[in-house]
């Protein structure tokens, strides 16, 4: 599963910068599968060249919330800038 849908998906560039926001999608093209994400993503000019992390991540509903177990509160990818 991806993040809660409805919530709003913050992308990061090696955790700190904010490179692009998205929302969770609350429908499911694909059966069961809901609060997938896609968004575009640019890599701020002056970006040194070499290995980092993009990092999406999403407001975590209440953590007591048991209808909510299992959604990705954070999902990292690496990227390569060249």
């Amino acid at each position: 599963m991806g993040c809660q849908p409805g919530s709003r998906v913050t992308m990061r560039l090696d955790g700190t910068t904010v490179v692009a926001t998205t929302t969770a999608e609350t429908g499911a093209s694909i059966p069961g599968v809901v609060g997938w994400f896609v968004a575009g993503v640019t890599i701020p000019p002056g970006t040194p060249p070499g290995d980092h992390m993009l990092v999406a991540s999403c407001r975590a509903p209440d953590p007591k919330d048991a209808r909510f177990d299992g959604y990705v509160k954070q999902h990292t990818t690496p990227v390569t800038v060249e």
